[in-house]
């Protein structure tokens, strides 16, 4: 394809209504995860990590079905409870 061909897409094209929930509680099979996804953010500080691709697949298909924010909730409530468990919080 030259890049002639190419055109940008429009903004109705790639936009999705964030108040469209319809298919949110039927994709989310756990009720941590709909905890998350319904938990309002705190504080947060943007940190870089990698992560396995296999664990890096599955965050991101939870962001597909939620709302922004559902992968960054996700690692912060695994990580608090690993946190939690080994007594450092």
């Amino acid at each position: 394809m030259s890049n002639k061909d190419r055109k940008l897409a429009g903004f109705d094209d790639v936009a999705k209504n964030p108040n469209d929930n319809t298919n949110n509680s039927e994709n989310i099979k756990s009720n941590t995860l709909k905890e998350i996804i319904n938990t309002k953010k705190s504080n947060t500080v943007y940190t870089g990590v990698y992560i396995e691709e296999d664990l890096s697949k599955l965050l991101n298909s939870f962001q597909q079905r939620g709302q922004r924010g559902v992968k960054s909730a996700t690692v912060n409530h695994a990580l608090r409870e690993l946190f939690k468990k080994e007594g450092y919080l």
